[in-house]
C-alpha cells in the first residue's frame, strides 16, 4: 500500500472515530484516539513526500480556494467569540474541537493535493462499503431477530445513517464503474438498513438527496439517445434483476414493520406531531438569536444558557453563535452543495456529489458543527475532481514549489 493510501485510511478513520476515548479499552488511560490517528494520517503524508524527493506543489482551482476561505472564515470567526461567550471555561471544549476541525480540514486538503482524485474515491468507496458492512450486519440481525428497529450497538442511530449513506453512495459508484452484480445487491441492503436504523432525519436527508441528485442528472444530461435504445432482456440484465426481486420480498416485511412503527407511529402521535422536544429546543435558539442578531452569543452559549447539548439544527447554531456572519456562510454551503452536483453531473464520481446536501438536510435535524465535519471530507475532492470528472487532477491550477 503506497505512504498516500496509508495517509487517507488514517484520515478517513480520524474522521470516523469522532469522539472515541482510548479509556473504553484502557481504563487507566484517557485519551480520545482521534488525535492519534490524525497525528500518524499527516507524518505518514509528510514522510512519504520526503522520501519521494519531488518538490512539494499545491494545486488548487478557484473554486477550492473560495470554499476554503469560507469555511476558515466561520471557524475563525467562531474561536474569536469565545471572547465574548457566556462562560470561556466552559466553552474550551468546543473551541478544541473547532481548531481540530481546521486541522482536519487542512489534513483532508493536503492528502487530496498529493493524489489523483480517481485514486481518493477508489480508496474511500472501498472503506466506507467494507464499514457500512460492519454497521449493517448487527443492524439487520436486530430487525430479523424481532426489534422495532436496527443498531449497530458501536455508535448512535444519527452516526450508523451517515456511514451507511456513505456505504450506499460508494456502492453505486462501484456499480456504474464495473456492473458487479454484488455492488448493486450492497447499494440495496445500505438503502434499506438506513430505514432500518429508524433515523427520520437520516432517511429523509438520503431520499431527498437521492432525489435530487437524479432528478438533475436525468434532466440536464442528454439521455436522448440512451432512451431511444430499446432494451435488450439479456442475461446480463437478468442477472440484475433477479437479486433486486429476492432482496424486496425477503425485506419487504420488517421495513413495512419499522416504517410504520417508527416513522409513522412514533412521528403522529395522539393527533399530533412528535418531534422529540425539537420544538423547545428551536423555540430557545430562535429566542437567543432575537436577542443577539447580529453577532450572536458566542461559541458554545446554547449550551450554557439553555442547558441542551446544541441546537440540533446547523442554520440555528449557526446563527446562535456567530449571528448573521453564519447565516452567510450557511447560504454558501447550500449554494456549494448544489453547485457541485452540476458540475459533476457528467461525472463518474457523480452519485458522491449527494453527500455534502444530505449533510445539510440531516444538521437541519440532529448533530452539532462537528458533526458536519464529513462535509468537508466530501466536499474537497469534489471541487478538485469537477473539471476533469474521472480523470487525474490535470486541470488548470496555482502551482507552489518549495
Amino acid at each position: 500500500m503506497s505512504y498516500k493510501n496509508t495517509a487517507l485510511l488514517l484520515l478517513l478513520l480520524t474522521f470516523l472515530s469522532g469522539n472515541f476515548n482510548i479509556n473504553r479499552i484502557i481504563m487507566n488511560l484517557s485519551f480520545e484516539v482521534r488525535y492519534i490517528l490524525f497525528a500518524a494520517s499527516i507524518f505518514t503524508v509528510l514522510i512519504g513526500i520526503s522520501y519521494s524527493k519531488r518538490n512539494i506543489s499545491i494545486k488548487i482551482n478557484k473554486s477550492v480556494i473560495l470554499f476554503i476561505l469560507l469555511s476558515f472564515t466561520y471557524l475563525l470567526q467562531v474561536l474569536i467569540s469565545f471572547f465574548y461567550t457566556i462562560d470561556q471555561s466552559r466553552a474550551i471544549g468546543k473551541v478544541e474541537l473547532s481548531i481540530f476541525l481546521i486541522l482536519l480540514i487542512i489534513g483532508n486538503l493536503l492528502i487530496v493535493n498529493s493524489m489523483e482524485v480517481q485514486e481518493f474515491f477508489k480508496v474511500v468507496s472501498i472503506f466506507f462499503i467494507s464499514i457500512g458492512i460492519l454497521y449493517a450486519i448487527p443492524i439487520y440481525l436486530d430487525v430479523f431477530s424481532g426489534a422495532s428497529r436496527g443498531d449497530t450497538s458501536v455508535s448512535g442511530p444519527n452516526v450508523a445513517t451517515r456511514i451507511l449513506f456513505f456505504a450506499c453512495c460508494s456502492a453505486i459508484y462501484r456499480f456504474s464503474l464495473n456492473k458487479k452484480t454484488l455492488y448493486l445487491i450492497l447499494s440495496i441492503l445500505f438503502l434499506f438498513s438506513i430505514v432500518l436504523v429508524g433515523s427520520r432525519g437520516g432517511f429523509l436527508g438520503a431520499l431527498l438527496s437521492l432525489l435530487l441528485v437524479l432528478t438533475i442528472k436525468k434532466t440536464l444530461v442528454d439521455w436522448k439517445g440512451k432512451m431511444n435504445i430499446s432494451i435488450n432482456f439479456s442475461l446480463k440484465y437478468i442477472s440484475f434483476l433477479i437479486p433486486c426481486l429476492l432482496i424486496l420480498y425477503f425485506m419487504f416485511e420488517p421495513i413495512k414493520r419499522v416504517f410504520m412503527g417508527r416513522f409513522i407511529g412514533s412521528t403522529f402521535q395522539s393527533g399530533t406531531v412528535y418531534s422529540s422536544g425539537r420544538n423547545v429546543i428551536y423555540s430557545d435558539a430562535i429566542l437567543m438569536i432575537k436577542e443577539k442578531p447580529i453577532i450572536g452569543y458566542g461559541i458554545d452559549s446554547f449550551t450554557l444558557k439553555t442547558g441542551h447539548v446544541y441546537p440540533h439544527n446547523l442554520l440555528l447554531e449557526m446563527l446562535v453563535e456567530i449571528g448573521m456572519l453564519g447565516a452567510i456562510i450557511f447560504v454558501f454551503f447550500v449554494f456549494f452543495s448544489v453547485f457541485i452536483i452540476f458540475k459533476m453531473r457528467k461525472s463518474s464520481y457523480f452519485i458522491f456529489s449527494s453527500i455534502p446536501v444530505y449533510m445539510i438536510v440531516v444538521q437541519m435535524f440532529s448533530g452539532e458543527f462537528y458533526d458536519f465535519r464529513y462535509f468537508f471530507l466530501w466536499m474537497i475532492p469534489l471541487l478538485y475532481g469537477k473539471a476533469k470528472g474521472s480523470r487525474t487532477v490535470s486541470m488548470s491550477y496555482i502551482k507552489y514549489k518549495s
